[in-house]
């Protein structure tokens, strides 16, 4: 009979202070109570999700997405369902526009059960949350060593997390690709070589950027094998297993790069190229963690989760070092390797930080983790069981009490933003459905709720599903461009945030509110060589001067308009704009000067003609008033100002 081997003194006292800490208490759940707990995990996400629809429901009488792009892979879903093309447009208008064709075939799968667009999308957001709630369980109790509290604190604080519960009801792919990133951590530990050949495939159908957790399990088991020579992983992936993995890979990522190439001559969507496009600059890649990615994974809550990750991540270093296994290898490779590529490709994090959302239950794991060992680490030194587990728990608490606080602020926000998107992209739709025929051509740059309610062709002048376009984002006369292609394409009407492209010198047929600081949707009809959209610079230089209006800066605002005329000689509103500032600076003879040029080369702005006639009016000019009055009146017959100016003025006739 073979010897045990002997225990140092130093081993001994090691693992006595881990089983003083509690966690290596391994816990068997078993028979009812495993499948109660198992209830639980995937029900609360459902009911934590469900209580953010709801109320946003309640408040806003009308369902909706905090986000525009939601819509996007409702419209592919929808003209894939009934013309089996892969097409923003009925099946003439085939594109490699959406970012996750994974979620746009599940979608397009589940209008033949449902055509409730937002029940379907609300659904399958809640149920792959729920999925990726108890595969992080899952794969919590096997990283902790079958450890059921901290387990059961890691999926909690997932299940509550306020990212989570917003972005699974915005009609995104987020939450299914969070499980599916999930479930592939979960069989590579478990060493199912196969079936992480499959997930693996599907992770790359499920967005671009899952090349990064691709790489993060080639790395990590490449160190695993090669350099710390570990016998169990060297047994689960000998070299046929390998090459049997590689093949099952090649030919589901394959598929992916080969339907992008036969549709848009590229191995990438649409998107990836079109967003890249607009965060190019290299400043901003320059200021990426500062700017984007500290702010968000250390606000609210995360800012205590943090303290846990950068002690996992400092412990990771050390073993890494001194050769030796860490269990949180992958997940901290993914993670550099995820904030690295959007560094160098994309320096963004999107709207409420969409882009890095995945990185979330990670976020989340490998901090536990982190507190764990510390814990651990604090028991050496306190021999008490009790009193270090009951800091576990405290520190939970706490984690959980602002988790709590945060899932209930982001309740009423998801409600706003909802709202919000509804207010500006889903009524201009509806009006678009209403005012405009089945022929008629549409140039657009938020193209979700649009294209999904008004059937109508869409051009999509931010690129993402019209390639022409896409290639020719960066060029500084990209307006021009942009104007001639609409006018080749047939475009009869135009509808954008005015923050992104301003038509000038031309009535709006439709606006969204206009009493906020927020972003505001007009449409416009397409009147070629006629319709004008100024320039990227211009657009930006007028947003500018329009924020800070209420500051009553006349030099500056004379400034920042001299500067817009440069480039938009023709622009009504800037003369009108600066005309504001000469007032404020006392200058009567410029103030005149450009309310004539604003009327000159835009006769409809009402607000120019209204000031001009009362100015002349006011300066005993009445006879030369008049017809600005006149005019004014006509483009607002009830405007009582005007009236009574005219009444004077024909009485002092």
């Amino acid at each position: 009979m073979k010897k045990p081997k002997a225990v140092s003194a130093k081993q001994k006292k090691n693992e006595t202070a881990k089983s003083y800490a509690g966690f290596d208490n391994q816990t068997d759940i078993q028979g009812y109570l495993k499948y109660t707990l198992y209830f639980i995990l995937l029900a609360l996400p459902i009911y934590l999700a469900y209580n953010y629809y709801s109320n946003a429901l309640f408040v806003n009488g009308a369902n909706s997405f905090p986000l525009d792009d939601g819509w996007i892979h409702l419209t592919f879903a929808k003209n894939l369902n009934e013309y089996f093309s892969f097409s923003y447009y009925k099946d003439q208008m085939v594109t490699a526009g959406s970012t996750s064709p994974l979620y746009t075939f599940i979608v397009a799968a589940g209008f033949f059960f449902t055509r409730n667009e937002m029940l379907l999308s609300y659904f399958l957001g809640a149920a792959f949350f729920a999925a990726a709630a108890l595969i992080l369980f899952k794969l919590c109790m096997l990283d902790f060593r079958k450890d059921l509290l901290a387990s059961l604190v890691c999926a909690g604080i997932f299940i509550l997390d306020r990212n989570m519960n917003f972005i699974s009801l915005s009609g995104m792919e987020t939450t299914m690709y969070v499980f599916i990133l999930l479930l592939g951590a979960y069989l590579y530990r478990k060493n199912r070589t196969y079936s992480l050949a499959l997930i693996l495939g599907l992770v790359i159908w499920s967005r671009p950027d899952g090349i990064a957790f691709i790489a993060a399990v080639i790395i990590d088991l490449a160190f695993g094998t090669l350099v710390l020579k570990n016998e169990k992983l060297r047994k689960a992936y000998d070299r046929r297993t390998l090459l049997i993995m590689t093949g099952i890979f090649a030919v589901i990522a394959g598929l992916y790069f080969l339907m992008n190439f036969v549709i848009s001559g590229t191995p990438f969507p649409n998107t990836y190229s079109a967003k890249v496009a607009y965060f190019a600059e290299i400043e901003k890649k320059i200021s990426y963690f500062s700017d984007k990615v500290f702010p968000f994974f250390s606000n609210m809550s995360y800012g205590i989760i943090a303290a846990g990750f950068i002690i996992a991540f400092l412990k990771f270093i050390y073993d890494t070092v001194k050769l030796k296994t860490s269990e949180n290898s992958l997940y901290i490779i993914f993670t550099v390797l995820f904030l690295m590529l959007y560094m160098v490709k994309l320096p963004e994090v999107n709207r409420f930080g969409r882009y890095v959302m995945p990185l979330i239950p990670f976020f989340i794991l490998v901090s536990v983790a982190g507190f764990r060992d510390f814990l651990i680490l604090l028991n050496k030194f306190i021999s008490n069981q009790f009193v270090v587990r009951l800091v576990f728990i405290l520190l939970a608490g706490l984690i959980f009490y602002q988790s709590i606080n945060s899932y209930e602020t982001f309740r009423s926000y998801y409600a706003e933003q909802c709202r919000y998107i509804y207010d500006r992209q889903v009524k201009t739709a509806m009006w678009l459905k209403d005012n405009t025929g089945d022929n008629d051509i549409l140039g657009v740059h938020d193209i979700g709720a649009i294209g999904f309610y008004t059937g109508r062709k869409i051009i999509d002048v931010a690129g993402l599903v019209s390639p022409y376009l896409n290639k020719r984002l960066l060029e500084k006369d990209y307006s021009r461009i942009m104007t001639q292609y609409l006018k080749e394409q047939g475009v009869t009407y135009v509808a954008f945030l005015r923050e992104w492209y301003r038509v000038v010198n031309q009535k709006p047929l439709f606006k969204t509110p206009d009493n906020s600081s927020q972003e505001v949707m007009e449409v416009f009809r397409f009147i070629p060589d006629t319709t004008y959209i100024i320039s990227k610079d211009a657009n930006y230089i007028m947003n500018t001067a329009l924020r800070n209006l209420s500051k009553k800066d006349g030099n500056d605002i004379v400034n920042k308009m001299d500067s817009l005329l440069v480039i938009e000689p023709i622009y009504a509103e800037a003369y009108y704009l600066r005309s504001y500032g000469y007032s404020l600076l006392n200058n009567s003879e410029k103030y005149e000067e450009d309310l004539r040029n604003s009327v000159k080369y835009y006769p409809g702005f009402l607000a120019a003609q209204k000031n001009l006639g009362l100015y002349l009016k006011e300066n005993g000019r009445s006879a030369e008033a008049e017809q600005y009055l006149r005019k004014a009146l006509e483009l607002d017959p009830s405007d009582q100002e005007v009236i009574n100016s005219l009444k004077n003025t024909e009485e002092k006739k």
